[in-house]
């Protein structure tokens, strides 16, 4: 498989004055780093896609477990992810934000994943 590759603003890269692809490893990073930036019901095409953010996470008395489990579906459901091999979360109440860092086994890599979450 392949994906038309993006830069650091998710727009499509045109450095190259054509558009270049991703496969693989470099794939699997890119749509996973899509699946965690998607809200559910955002993608016009799918309003079934998504994390739900506002509906489930985004509540004052979130439970965490709830929150790891929706990432973690969304994390092993990445197409190209073979296995994870770790998945730890840690929320800054002070800062309000929740980093993800996981580690996972794609094609015939490990791609360690760090994402401070929306």
């Amino acid at each position: 498989m392949s994906d038309i590759l993006l830069d650091d603003n998710w727009d499509i890269d045109t450095t190259a004055n054509s558009l270049s692809l991703v496969t693989k490893a470099d794939e699997v990073r890119q749509l996973w780093h899509q699946r965690m930036q998607t809200f559910f019901g955002e993608w016009f095409l799918d309003v079934t896609v998504g994390i739900p953010y506002i509906q489930a996470i985004f509540n004052k008395q979130t439970d965490i477990n709830i929150v790891r489990s929706l990432l973690l579906s969304e994390t092993v459901n990445t197409t190209g992810i073979l296995e994870v091999l770790t998945f730890d979360l840690s929320f800054d109440r002070s800062a309000r934000s929740l980093r993800l860092d996981a580690s996972v086994r794609a094609y015939d890599e490990i791609i360690n994943f760090s994402e401070v979450l929306p």
